[in-house]
């Protein structure tokens, strides 16, 4: 599907964001996108098992960490155009990642296992690379602090998409240069797919949401999964902005 125009796309993010009261989990009568929950199976037929909605390409290693029901991204015609799933709790560093400027999330170790998605060949990632059908791990990585990425972020902060092809185990790729490797043999050019990453404002929601940014034309899909600190007693919650449609402006 080829990207609209900026202007078109922001014309339909101003209608978006003068119904955003409207908006609750995703769905009001001007957004151009829809997110929905995904149930933990699909619906049987009489007789049947129910079939989980996780594919069968997620390899079963990943699939016991994330939880089993998700999320759907679709567009206002119906067309779905990510699924989404998150781990059933995410581990969190005790001590923020020194000497690192740039990022929100320093206690998230680099290559953390965070999600993971199914594309449906309709969309880009935050470079504008074509996202290319199929189901991919989303791992936490850290923008390169280099000429070549000099203002295409505001933040540094993103997820990166790795084949299950490739990546068979779903321990952290703790490297930054193994896990840009890795993401490269998802990509159809010599960059990784990735998918910009923020830290929400205003108050927490215990449900997931869908909402624009409509000054970068990009709309955020919020979550606030289960994390733990390496021995802690008791989880808390790691808030995530994960912009699903958007592109940076510095191409």
């Amino acid at each position: 599907m080829k990207r609209p125009p900026r202007g078109a796309l922001s014309a339909l993010l101003f209608l978006g964001a003068l119904a955003a009261v409207l908006i609750a989990a995703a769905d009001g009568p001007f957004s151009p996108y829809v997110l929905k929950a995904l149930p933990a199976a699909e619906p049987a037929g009489e007789g049947q098992e129910p079939k989980p909605a996780l594919p069968e390409d997620v390899p079963e290693t990943f699939r016991e960490l994330l939880e089993p029901a998700g999320l759907r991204l679709e567009d206002a015609g119906g067309k779905v155009l990510y699924d989404l799933w998150l781990c059933k709790e995410i581990p969190l560093a005790a001590e923020k990642r020194k000497g690192e400027l740039g990022t929100r999330f320093g206690n998230l170790p680099i290559g953390t296992l965070v999600g993971a998605l199914r594309s449906y060949g309709q969309e880009y990632d935050y470079k504008e690379i074509p996202i290319a059908e199929g189901c991919y791990a989303l791992r936490y990585g850290v923008q390169p602090e280099d000429g070549d990425h000099l203002g295409t972020s505001p933040t540094r902060d993103f997820l990166v998409l790795t084949s299950f092809r490739h990546d068979k185990k779903p321990d952290a790729v703790e490297d930054m240069e193994r896990l840009n490797n890795l993401a490269k043999l998802a990509s159809s050019t010599e960059h990784p797919l990735t998918l910009y990453l923020i830290e929400p404002q205003g108050e927490e929601r215990k449900e997931a949401r869908l909402y624009p940014e409509g000054e970068r034309d990009e709309w955020i899909v919020e979550v606030a999964p289960a994390a733990r600190v390496a021995g802690a007693e008791e989880a808390t919650t790691l808030r995530l902005g994960i912009v699903m449609i958007g592109c940076s402006e510095s191409l």
